[in-house]
């Protein structure tokens, strides 16, 4: 969009209507690599779409995601009911989208035609409770980091949404995938998103949480009670230094290369859903999780308490208070 913008703005009048494609052509540019931008909302999308679509519903943030999902230089077809074509097209054409090929109406169309429907999995927030407990499933957090102040699911990972597009990487696992957000909106853009590539163990939560509180289901927050040791930033670099605990920075790859403690190993929290690196990690123990303020190492140190780790500790304050005690510090 930055670089369309050095032209000047653009003309609404550039754009071109789109045509309705025929199901053949749909087939053919299916089969062609052509991504299939479903524009309806999150559980009709849910309940029945082609195989293969991706799901951005058609509201406040549907140019925000096209924006991180569709390649400007590669050709794509959106499914939306004709009269929402015009202000779609608008939007993305001011965002310097303009591969739309055409569009189909609905997946009506498709369905009468006797060809194949597919469904996105969901699971309600007891039959993720319950999952979570029997380890048949991983619960992903993909809201930003300031929305996890308000509570998340207990042993949850936080994955922002974006992150996950931008730097995915098919986790090494065969438990269920179970993505959430607020309402489900984000979640279900996900995992539509990692089903389109390909990644079959993908659900998410209906109703995210505000489902998860409905059933009446409890949250954890940075002030909830820990299963893990919490210390400080002195007691964390005694143990390093003088017991041999190892120290791993639970930071994404690059602030970890900006700066980190002497004898930190960098295992990103992204990572963990990937057995090998559980596998790791336990052959490491004791551990002290350290992140920029303690927050993310947390969900780290209870995600590796369910895997049956049990010398752990927090370092409160991370980073942040390690450089603020002056103590060693690596570039």
């Amino acid at each position: 969009m930055k670089l369309g913008d050095r032209g000047g703005e653009k003309s609404e009048r550039e754009i071109t209507a789109p045509r309705v494609l025929s199901l053949g052509e749909i087939d053919r540019l299916r089969n062609q690599g052509v991504i299939l931008i479903d524009a309806r909302e999150g559980r009709a999308f849910a309940s029945g779409h082609i195989p293969g679509s991706i799901n951005i519903p058609h509201n406040e943030l549907f140019t925000t995601w096209a924006g991180w999902i569709l390649n400007p230089k590669k050709p794509f077809v959106l499914i939306a009911p004709a009269h929402s074509i015009p202000e779609l097209v608008t939007a993305l054409h001011r965002m310097g989208q303009d591969g739309m090929t055409g569009y189909l109406p609905g997946v009506h169309h498709w369905a009468r035609s006797g060809r194949p429907l597919a469904q996105l999995p969901q699971m309600d927030a007891q039959e993720l409770a319950n999952a979570l407990l029997q380890k048949r499933a991983v619960a992903i957090d993909v809201r930003e980091p300031d929305e996890l102040h308000s509570g998340f699911i207990p042993g949850a990972i936080a994955v922002p949404a974006r992150r996950l597009i931008r730097r995915l990487r098919q986790p090494d696992t065969q438990r269920q995938l179970v993505f959430y957000c607020d309402r489900g909106d984000r979640s279900a853009i996900v995992a539509s998103y990692l089903r389109h590539l390909g990644i079959r163990n993908v659900m998410s939560l209906r109703e995210g949480i505000l489902g998860w509180q409905a059933a009446g289901l409890e949250l954890d927050s940075p002030e909830a009670a820990l299963g893990f040791e919490q210390i400080d930033v002195m007691e964390a670099f005694r143990r390093s230094a003088q017991q041999g605990w190892a120290l791993i920075d639970v930071r994404e790859a690059d602030a970890f290369q900006q700066g980190h403690p002497p004898g930190a190993l960098n295992f990103p929290l992204d990572d963990f859903i990937e057995g090998h690196v559980i596998e790791t990690l336990s052959k490491l123990e004791p551990l002290l999780l350290i992140c920029n303020t303690g927050n993310r190492s947390a969900m780290a140190a209870e995600w590796l308490l369910d895997e049956g780790m049990t010398r752990i500790a927090n370092v409160a304050g991370g980073v942040v208070a390690w450089q603020l005690h002056h103590l060693p510090w690596q570039k």
